[in-house]
This record gives structure tokens, sequence and C-alpha cells, in this order.
């Protein structure tokens, strides 16, 4: 078929204009969108198939086709897709290089002889009475093992060798062309008006700097230096291949080695100062449970300090989110997460592995780009807000609307607060400050609100992009219904939950070609170890051979479900503090309906949704500059979407159970964990019982504090006993990162306190044992309340 006198013809009757308007030539045409909205067509109007979803995106989650469609630059700015390439010209042909000019023997050199690493030089041979010569050897001892020598030619061996891997283990990765284009372009300006590139993905995966750097490598962006943890150094053979392809080490606790820590901050200046990009993870670990955590602050503090010291015009802070159908190492966290300790990362255990990995299908990768964050603007916006408000950030919980949402008396009822390190909490403006100038480059207070509201905006833009996979969807539904789901009433429900988070502006990875049967089959198979199907029922693999039980597949179940959590959790802790707020202690949170069981004041309700939501604030990100996260507006939202009403007393009810239940069930697993958490604390010894004295013992009479880990131990042993008593129904509850979290909000809100860097006590405020039971009770009342025990607790040690 040839089209050539049709385009001839349409170019001499048709204007420039008018071409953009109706364009006629067929190799611009986008075919997989084209021919998502033919099938969308066929089976709405042709097939009257009422159940099937329109696209949601034009140009968004594009398939890479395995790979093969692999950027060329031809020219500044443009951009040549090739898609039948071989591997090995891939690999020789693309154009991504190092932007640093310098080699690792000159970041050495420089770095030795700077100002910041010569004084702690000094500093160093005064404190332990040595000479110079023996304090510079172990600073090249330390900058042997930290720094980085990249080299292309592995960069281009490893892209050979993981184009070959990714396609046995993954069915494709998704990366939207637009974002692309978007950083492409950023980076193309980095050496002038944009600065350094800074990556900041998620952290799921061991897999996750692999496939950043690839996708690098594959568009013809810079290669990043990647910071990782001196774990590697123990793999022989790939610590030398990471090392060369752009990552350098740093150990995960330095505060106390004055010498490393001046070597690492100058060293990571001076590469950003070399205008070379930038990759680490601002949750600092990789998240077991599968939701973002709460981000540390030293690594993007350094970051800070170059722009606030002018090495940089400029930086440019990309957050990235890297969705997964199936996470590689999804079965080894579940035992992490129940106490055992991690395996060591060595390259026995690598070649152990392979064999185990690369025969598995781990379904597909998405990788999403949020929307850079340009320092010199975000610092122009801070400085404007500081002066305007007089405070940068919290926003009213109680809404637009004047009323006053009682979170702080609420809370002063069980609990005397203090002043939070939670970086959702943390941003309000010292009173002296208010009339001067925001000049974080001098004043620490201000860099610390910087530094802390950055980091809040960026794990917020984290969740912001994140694609949720079906595998997500399907764990969900399986543990509302953990006793068994038919599969008709299964895809009803994964495309009622599709609609919902497409409702709350989320994304899901569902091309409209495909069919809910399809879909649920591919996540079925993907999942085949944590979820059973037999006799026409689908429900959690926890049925063993021989009758044992494997409850570890619920924590595995639920960390899939946590990547959602996110698009639903401010409307979760309203549905749980109705039911708190209905009856008495947690009978509103039974199985019982729910329609028509009475309703709730506005106002209360507010007041028991920021108590809530100050016992969950370390556990979930949320960004309190945003207006649509006060619980005003989510009441408002909810009723919009026909789950709540309202008379016109301002009278709250339940409109939707169905959707008020699925709501409720995110969030009860956290609320026990929590509760189980201050139980715990109530069964430990209280030296004394008395205000004055409130130390807790782990031991028979001592009157030490306790050790932090042992706490957890504890709590998380008693969770599993209340399991299996019935006393909790989730077994997810015992999840240990829910747990530590836990131990932190009560550090925070003043129950417990830091003795030394790894022992906690209870507070004077908490010494007595009639306080602490109280704030107990008031947890107990957002609980689901089942055919659970009534548990009594005694006043004694566990």
């Amino acid at each position: 078929f040839d089209s050539k006198h049709t385009m001839e013809t349409f170019e001499k009757i048709v204007s420039p204009k008018e071409r953009d308007l109706f364009n006629l030539d067929v190799e611009v045409i986008d075919w997989d969108t084209y021919f998502q909205h033919f099938c969308y067509g066929l089976h709405r109007f042709c097939l009257k198939d009422d159940n099937v979803e329109p696209p949601v995106f034009s140009n968004v989650l594009v398939r890479e086709n395995e790979y093969s469609l692999i950027p060329l630059s031809a020219a500044a700015g443009s951009f040549v897709p090739r898609s039948m390439v071989n591997d090995l010209s891939f690999a020789v042909y693309a154009n991504s290089v190092f932007n640093s000019s310098k080699t690792k023997i000159q970041f050495i050199q420089s770095v030795m002889q700077s100002q910041v690493v010569q004084r702690a030089i000094r500093n160093e041979m005064d404190a332990i009475s040595c000479s110079h010569t023996q304090v510079e050897k172990r600073a090249h001892s330390i900058m042997e093992i930290m720094f980085a020598d990249p080299q292309m030619k592995y960069v281009r061996t490893c892209s050979y060798l993981l184009r070959k891997v990714w396609r046995i283990m993954y069915k494709a990765i998704y990366i939207d062309t637009d974002e692309i284009s978007m950083i492409r372009k950023v980076a193309a300006k980095a050496g002038t008006e944009n600065g350094p590139l800074v990556l900041l993905p998620t952290h799921r995966s061991y897999i996750d700097f692999l496939i950043i750097s690839f996708v690098c490598f594959a568009y013809d962006l810079p290669i990043p230096h990647i910071a990782a943890g001196e774990d590697f150094l123990g793999m022989f053979g790939v610590r030398k291949i990471f090392r060369h392809s752009g990552a350098f080490f740093l150990r995960r606790s330095f505060q106390d080695d004055s010498l490393y820590k001046a070597i690492f901050q100058e060293y990571v200046q001076q590469l950003l100062a070399d205008g070379a990009p930038l990759e680490f993870f601002v949750e600092g670990t990789r998240s077991r449970g599968g939701k973002t955590m709460q981000p540390k602050l030293g690594l993007l503090s350094i970051i800070c300090d170059t722009f606030l010291t002018k090495r940089v015009s400029n930086l440019t802070i990309v957050p990235i989110n890297i969705s997964y159908e199936k996470v590689l190492e999804r079965e080894s966290y579940s035992y992490e997460l129940l106490g055992e300790k991690k395996t060591p990362e060595t390259l026995t255990n690598l070649l152990k592995n392979v064999y185990s990995v690369l025969s598995k299908s781990y379904g597909s990768i998405s990788v999403s780009f949020s929307q850079p964050i340009q320092m010199n603007r975000y610092m122009e916006e801070m400085s404007y807000r500081f002066m305007q408000r007089g405070n940068l950030s919290l926003v009213d919980d109680s809404g637009s609307s004047g009323e006053k949402a009682g979170g702080n008396k609420s809370l002063a009822q069980g609990i005397a607060t203090k002043k939070s390190t939670d970086v959702n909490s943390l941003a309000v403006v010292h009173p002296k400050d208010r009339k001067r100038k925001f000049s974080p480059a001098t004043n620490a207070h201000h860099k610390k609100l910087l530094v802390q509201q950055l980091a809040n905006n960026i794990a917020h833009s984290l969740d912001e992009v994140s694609i949720t996979m079906p595998t997500s969807m399907l764990a969900t539904i399986t543990l509302q219904y953990r006793n068994g789901i038919s599969r008709d009433h299964l895809m009803q429900s994964m495309l009622w939950l599709k609609r919902e988070i497409s409702l709350r502006k989320g994304r899901v990875y569902w091309s409209a070609t495909e069919l809910t049967s399809s879909v649920v089959d591919r996540s079925l198979h993907l999942m085949k170890n944590e979820i059973h199907h037999r006799k026409h029922m689908i429900e959690p693999a926890i049925r063993q051979k021989l009758g044992n039980m494997d409850y570890k597949k619920y924590i595995q179940l639920h960390c899939y479900r946590n990547q959602l959590v996110h698009l639903f959790v401010r409307e979760a802790i309203v549905a749980c503090a109705f039911g708190a707020s209905t009856l008495r202690a947690g009978n509103g949170n039974s199985d019982t309906s729910l329609i028509g069981t009475g309703t709730v004041p506005r106002q209360k309700l507010l007041e028991e949704c920021q108590f809530l939501n100050n016992l969950l604030s370390v556990e979930f990100i949320h960004n309190p500059d945003d207006p649509e996260l006060s619980f005003s507006h989510v009441l408002d939202k909810m009723k919009e979407r026909g789950i709540i009403n309202e008379d016109e007393k301002r009278m709250i009810g339940v409109a939707d159970e169905e959707s008020f239940r699925f709501l409720q069930y995110i969030l009860w697993p956290f609320i026990d964990t929590y509760w189980i958490t201050v139980q715990c604390v109530l069964t430990l010894n209280f030296s004394g019982a008395s205000s004055t004295s409130a130390h807790i013992s782990m031991g028979k009479d001592t009157s030490h504090p306790a050790d932090r880990g042992i706490l957890h131990e504890r709590i998380q042993w008693l969770a599993e006993k209340c399991f299996f008593n019935g006393q909790i129904l989730f077994y997810e509850s015992c999840s240990l990162d829910t747990i530590k979290n836990a131990v932190s909000v009560l550090l925070n809100l003043n129950v417990l306190e830091k003795v030394g860097r790894n022992h906690v006590q209870l507070t004077k405020p908490f010494g007595s044992f009639g306080k602490l039971t109280a704030f107990s009770d008031h947890i107990l009342r957002f609980r689901k309340i089942g055919k659970q025990k009534k548990m009594v607790m005694p006043q004694a040690k566990l």
C-alpha cells in the first residue's frame, strides 16, 4: 500500500497550521493508544459490554516492547526509536555517559586537600594524640573504600547482561515517555540553569538502583553516582562491578566518626559541584512493608548544604516511584518482619539464589517520574511562605469552615505531647523567627525546617506518582475476604477497586485492552504462593500440607496491600473514627450493619479523626500543605462519593456500607498493633509504679530502662500470642515494621522517652498505671471487635 500521492496532495492543499490539526502521517500515530480506544469501542458499543472501562491514559504506560524501543539521539532534543536492535548494539551505541570530569584519584586528592577534611584530620590528631601521617593514612583508606571509580565499559557490559536478565525475569518495564522527555529536557540544562540532577527513587528491592541506571543508559540520560551501603563490599567481584558502574559505599551509621563524616560530606558535595548526577534512597533502607517510609534527613541535608553554601547555583531533585507486580525479596521480607535476622549480602548467597530467581516470573515493573523540584524555586517559595504566614506548614485539620477539630484537647486526655521529630508535624516556625528573613544558610533552625519540608514533599511525591499493580489490588480484596471469595465476586471487586483508585487520582497498571479475567488470572499466577484458588474459591494460602498453617502469608499479602493504602488512608481514619464514636468501646467497629446504627456530630468525628491521625503520624506520609488532606475536606469528598451522609444538624451517618467496611479493613491491622504496643508497655515492670519512678524493666527486679530491640521482640511475641488466643483478628498486626513505628509514636507523644541511644523508659506523666490504661482504652475503641476474647492485661511483668 502506497500513500505517497495522497500525502503529496495533502501537503499542497493544506497549510502548515492545518497539518497540525489534521495529521495524516501514520508514522507519528501512537498505535498502542489507538488500539486501546479501538478495542474499548468494540467491547462497549459492538459487544455491549458495560463492565469494560475506558482508557484512562492517552500515552501513559507505554510498553517498551521488551526493551526494544531504545532512544537514539540523532540531535539535541530529538528522539528516534529503533524497534529491532540486538542487545549488543544497544550496549555499544547508547550515548549515555558519566557527567563527572574527575577520576577517582583526582577526587581523592581534591577531597584530601579540602579545608573540611584537613580540619577533621587536625581534630583527630588532637583527640587521639597521633601523627598527621597516621590520620592521613586512615583518611586515604576511608576514601579508597568509599569512592566510586566509574568506567563506561563496565556500564555497557552490565547493560548488555541486564537486558537479557530483565527479559527472563520480567514481562515488561513500563515508562511514561512524556516523563522521560521531561527529564531529558531538564538534564540537558543541568550544566547551566538547572544544576545537577538528584534522583530519589522509592526503595522496595535491590533491583531499584539497577533499574534506574538501566533506564538512564537506555534513554541517553547521564549515569548517576549511587549511594550504596557497605553491605555490598562483602560480595567479592560484585563490589568491583558496582564501583565501576558509579556506586560509592557508605556505612549505615558514622555519627561518632568525625573524620569519616567530613570525608563523606565533602565527597558528595564535590560530586555535585562537578556536575555529576546523584542517586540515593531517601527512605534509607528497603521498605519491607511495601509502603513509603518516613524519609531520612542525613544525606538530603548534605545535598541542601551544597546549594546553601553556593557550591552549586541550583539543584534539580527528581522523585521516582518504582512499582513491582511481584517484589523479588517479598518472601525474605516476611521472615524479617517476623523478627528473623536479615540474610547477609555475600557472593555465596547470591550464587546460591541465582537459579531460583531466574526460574521465576515477576510480572512487570512501572517506573514513574514526578515533577522535578528546582531548589532555587523551592527556596523562594519557602521564603515567601515564611514571610507571609509566619509558619511553613501545618494545615488546620478542621478545614476552612472555621470549625475547631479539637485534636489537641482530645489528645491531651490521654497523651502529654512533646515536640515530635516526625516530618509531618515539625514545620512550625519558632515565634522569635517570625519577623526574620528566612535564612537557612546561617540559621540552623531554618535549615532544619527546609530539609524537613523538602523531605516530606519528596516522600509525598513518591506516593503521588505511584502505579497501583493488580497484585496489590488482589491482595487487598483477598485480605478482606480471607475466608474465601468466588471468582465472579473477585472480578467485580477488582473492577470496583479500580474505579475507586481512579476516583482518588490514582493510576492503575491495567491496559484498556485487557479483560478483567486476564488481569485476575495473571495476578493469581504471580501470587500462587500467597493465594490459593481451589474449589472455585480464592483465599490466602495459609493452609499447607499435613495441616500446617503458614501465617506469614498474611504478612506478605499485607505488604502488597500497603502499596495502595496511601490512596485511602485519610478516609480510612474517618471510617474507624466513626466506629469509635457511634457506640461504646468499639461496638461501632463490629460486624453488625452500620446503616441506621446512629449518627455522629461532625465536631466529635473530627476530634476522633485528629486523635487517630496523631497516633498514626509516623505510619503514613501526607503533605500538611495540601488543603485536600484536611479532615473537613475528606468528609466533604466522602459525601460526594456517597460513602457518608450529613443532615442539616451536621450529623454524620453511613450511606455506603460496602465502601465503609473496605476503608475500615485497611486500617484495623495497624490499630491493633498500636493497641498491642500500649498493652505490652502496661505489662512491663514499673519500678515502684510511681510518677517519680517510671523505668521499664525487662528483667526480674532491676530498675534499668528497657532495651529498645528487646521491647520490639516482646511486643511481637505478645501480638502473636493474642492472635492465637483470638484477642486480635489480624496476623499482619505482628509486623515488626509497624511495631517499630508504634514505639516511635509513643516516644513522639511523650509516653516513652529515650535513655541513651538504645533504651526507653516511661515518662513521669505516664508513671501511673491508670493514665496509660485510659490511653489504651481510647485506642481500643477504634479496633475491630468481633469474636475476640476479652483481653485483661495484668499489672505485672510479661
